[in-house]
């Protein structure tokens, strides 16, 4: 089946990486809905391994929760706020669905599912060389003030695209995503050295970042 042949399909791209076909899906974490542009994403990409936007312990999480091991998920302030925010939008669910429908199509089909993101030291040693007290300050600041700010945006998509708009606007924060967005696309390069249909769940917010990289990279 080939990309055109599911239109709904807006936040997607295909490219070729060597010899392997890379899939890259861009997904607003929380939104329900999410989780069926995960199917259609897996009947285009007939992938032979999905890439996760998250880290090898956050990996270890979400199975947890799938299996019903862990039933309560705590959220930061940071989420908490996003969440009433985009609830404006559809109904939302913790951990995001995008991801869980893309564990349980790994599972079903018996699909390699590889994390994509920094583990937390890697994260730490980064953000510990990136981030000022200026930064962390400004940081606070400004999700203090995204608490009151009405939010205009006419869907999920430019909603989930003006918040991390806001939130970046910190240099030390927009620096952390740009390296996180290297970070995801190196291990995409990786993947598809070694498979020759790669599916990536990402991120919508970082998803221009992570596609232009991999082009650089090619």
């Amino acid at each position: 089946m080939s990309p055109k042949s599911d239109t709904a399909l807006r936040d997607f791209h295909e490219l070729t990486v060597g010899n392997a076909k890379v899939y890259l899906l861009g997904t607003i974490k929380g939104l329900k809905s999410e989780a069926e542009n995960v199917k259609k994403a897996y009947r285009i990409a007939i992938p032979d391994i999905i890439g996760l936007h998250i880290s090898q312990g956050e990996m270890k999480g979400l199975e947890a929760t799938v299996r019903g091991e862990i039933t309560e998920m705590g959220l930061s302030h940071y989420e908490e706020i996003y969440g009433v925010n985009l609830a404006a939008y559809g109904e939302i669910q913790v951990p995001p669905p995008s991801l869980v429908m893309a564990y349980r199509i790994a599972r079903k089909k018996d699909i390699i599912l590889a994390p994509l993101d920094m583990n937390d030291e890697k994260y730490a040693d980064i953000f510990t060389k990136t981030v000022t007290t200026f930064h962390l300050i400004r940081h606070s600041f400004r999700v203090k003030r995204l608490r009151k700010r009405k939010f205009n945006s006419p869907d999920a998509r430019s909603f989930v695209l003006d918040w991390d708009a806001q939130i970046n606007k910190v240099k030390g924060y927009r620096e952390i995503e740009e390296a996180r967005e290297r970070y995801i696309a190196e291990n995409i390069m990786y993947l598809s050295k070694e498979h020759s249909r790669v599916l990536a769940v990402l991120e919508l917010e970082r998803l221009d970042g992570i596609y232009t990289k991999l082009k650089e990279m090619k």
